[in-house]
């Protein structure tokens, strides 16, 4: 897993800058505005999975908070991202990103989803899903050109929808939060809450895998789009801590690594 660090300044009109020296499948010689991986100090407390996706080459797409490093599966690299980072753009077909068998949601009863993503169609951005490839405990969907949040068995399941359009082909950040305790779901895009609603509590299922990209199982629903930052909390984040996650990067353009300029 890399290690990422903090330079002092040295161009950017006042922007910290992150550095990605010491790092084996970065180019060592670019410089990436950033959250600060190292501490995550936006908001507390600390993801138990973090995947920036800014990987330039290689197929390891690295957990900077924990240890679910996952793989890319056909996606292109080092495409343009949210400000002057790169990502994986997945071209709708055939490409996704595993994460193989962490975190595990068998044991999460709250939990919050978020991150970047630049899209024009519908398609699966994440899924939880258990050993044996048919329940899944937390589904984020674009679906109509909405966000839409599901936990279901085939040929049955509980959702609910958003009504804010994200399929446009500009950079949205998206969170889903959910309580199984009382099956409430938020979903929130760019800082601000779309929705809420409730499963029916019927689809608690023991997930235990993650993915991004397409419906792990079934590969039936590829995703055309790019992703950034993805993150996944094992607790609801309140609207304020969704609203400050959005603003590091929204502020002015400036995208720093704890939402603070020097």
């Amino acid at each position: 897993m890399p290690s990422w660090s903090w330079d002092e300044q040295t161009s950017g009109s006042g922007v910290a800058h992150q550095s990605t020296a010491n790092t084996d499948h970065i180019d060592a010689t670019k410089l990436k505005q950033g959250y600060d991986y190292a501490n995550f100090s936006e908001i507390t407390p600390d993801p138990v999975a973090c995947w920036p996706f800014h990987e330039d080459s290689g197929s390891t797409a690295y957990d900077l908070s924990g240890s679910n490093d996952g793989t890319y599966h056909g996606a292109t690299l080092g495409q343009t991202a949210i400000l002057e980072t790169t990502c994986p753009s997945l071209d709708g077909t055939d490409d996704y990103i595993e994460m193989g068998s962490g975190p595990d949601f068998s044991t999460i009863d709250t939990v919050t989803v978020c991150g970047w993503v630049n899209g024009s169609s519908d398609g699966r951005i994440f899924n939880s899903i258990d050993g044996s490839g048919t329940d899944y405990k937390l589904v984020v969907n674009i679906s109509g050109g909405t966000i839409f949040a599901a936990e279901y068995t085939p040929g049955s399941y509980s959702s609910v929808s958003g009504s804010v359009t994200i399929s446009d082909g500009e950079w949205h950040f998206v969170a889903v939060t959910a309580d199984y305790s009382t099956d409430d779901v938020e979903i929130y895009v760019d800082g601000s809450l779309d929705t809420s609603g409730a499963f029916d509590g019927g689809y608690d299922n023991p997930a235990s895998g993650v993915a991004f990209g397409d419906d792990i199982a079934n590969r039936d629903e590829p995703l055309s789009a790019r992703l950034s930052d993805w993150r996944v909390y094992t607790t609801v984040l309140t609207s304020a801590d969704i609203e400050a996650l959005y603003n590091v990067v929204a502020a002015e353009g400036e995208w720093v690594g704890n939402g603070k300029l020097l």
